[in-house]
């Protein structure tokens, strides 16, 4: 009797002690580790059997060459064709041809084209321009001799021309004359030079 009595007693005291408490079991607590299955999680890590025959095909696809690969690829196409029924057999060029392939080909000859035709202009047009340089040095280099190189005169005479005129005179001689020109001889030696020039044309004229 004494060994129910206390059994009941502590039986109350229990769940007075673990009155508004929830009881959990392992599985429901957060830290809890599921149980796995061991065979299963082996069979993942475990390479992937293949049957023999598939096995030699792998094999013999590595070995393969670039062009017995696209031999493999062509036949594999005409026995598809084939069994869909359609005719007509894609030639290898035709199995080959990426119409993109083409497309960029295309564009980069194109640009090519454009870059080598610019910079011919460009030379061309360089060329061009030294030779008008040399061209007008020349030209120069001959006025400056025939006209605004120095000059002496001991006899002369005074001969009188507009402002403007002497301006522009002054202004040839000061910009392209060469050392100790003066704008005496530029006039004198364009006045002989047009003398000379009409000369016989005076001489035929003032007989008329």
């Amino acid at each position: 009797m004494d060994k129910k009595k206390k059994a009941v007693l502590e039986q109350a005291l229990r769940d007075m002690g673990n009155y508004g408490v929830k009881l959990r079991k392992p599985e429901d607590l957060p830290d809890f580790d599921q149980p796995s299955d061991y065979e299963e999680e082996k069979k993942r890590f475990e390479p992937i059997k293949m049957d023999e025959e598939h096995e030699e095909d792998a094999l013999s696809e590595k070995l393969l060459t670039a062009e017995e690969r696209q031999k493999r690829i062509l036949k594999d196409a005409q026995k598809r064709m084939a069994e869909d029924g359609t005719t007509g057999i894609p030639s290898r060029r035709t199995a080959m041809f990426d119409p993109s392939d083409d497309e960029d080909a295309s564009e980069e000859k194109v640009i090519s084209s454009e870059r080598i035709k610019m910079g011919t202009e460009e030379v061309s047009h360089q060329r061009s321009k030294n030779k008008t340089k040399s061209r007008d040095r020349e030209d120069l280099a001959r006025f400056q001799g025939r006209y605004l190189r120095p000059f002496r005169n001991s006899h002369r005479k005074a001969v009188y021309v507009s402002e403007e005129t002497q301006r522009r005179l002054d202004f040839v001689v000061r910009k392209i004359g060469e050392q100790e020109a003066s704008v005496s001889g530029y006039v004198e030696q364009v006045l002989r030079e047009h003398l000379d020039q009409y000369k016989e044309d005076v001489e035929r004229w003032r007989k008329l």
